[in-house]
């Protein structure tokens, strides 16, 4: 049996995101959506933070 990581499930379904074009306000901004971008970046929205994850 083939187990393959959540991570790379999820990895695989890429999203779309248009490019801003207006000023955001967030508390933290990340730069660098790997493994430990986005889990710094849940951590941060599980503490009440707004969070922009680039």
């Amino acid at each position: 049996m083939k187990h393959t990581p959540l991570w790379k499930v999820i990895s695989a379904k890429s999203r779309y995101y248009p490019e801003l074009n207006q000023s955001i306000d967030v508390d933290v901004v990340i730069i660098g959506g790997g493994i430990t971008g986005v889990t710094a970046a849940m951590e941060l929205i599980n503490s009440k933070k707004t969070v922009a994850l680039n």
